[in-house]
């Protein structure tokens, strides 16, 4: 739904702690920028912790929250495979959204973002 904004959450595969590299921690952060990603939604905020992701995302018209998420992935996944020189999974395929259904639920989840 357009202007919807959710609460996405992601690990890695594993939950092994690859953010916990800096070098690797740096990749993803650089690949969030990729507009291929965003063409159907905004990137609103995010944390990365050593073995997940949080995001605040808006989408925009046409935009399915399950596709952004899967671009974030896949675009993130190329660029850490590529630097680390392996091949294979990084996340987990699932990923848990909440949509921030109330007036100050942005606030809300841009708190629980920071607090992360």
């Amino acid at each position: 739904m357009a202007g919807q904004v959710y609460h996405v959450t992601t690990t890695t595969l594993g939950r092994r702690p690859l953010f916990a590299d800096y070098r690797v921690a740096c990749i993803a952060a650089r690949s969030l920028s990729d507009r291929v990603i965003w063409r159907d939604a905004k990137l609103l905020c995010w944390s990365l912790m050593p073995d997940h992701w949080h995001a605040l995302i808006q989408l925009c018209d046409g935009g399915s929250i399950s596709a952004v998420v899967n671009r974030v992935k896949s675009v993130s996944a190329r660029a850490i495979n590529r630097h680390l020189r392996t091949e294979g999974g990084i996340w987990a395929r699932a990923f848990h959204d909440h949509p921030a259904s109330d007036a100050g639920g942005h606030e809300l989840g841009q708190a629980a973002v920071q607090q992360t």
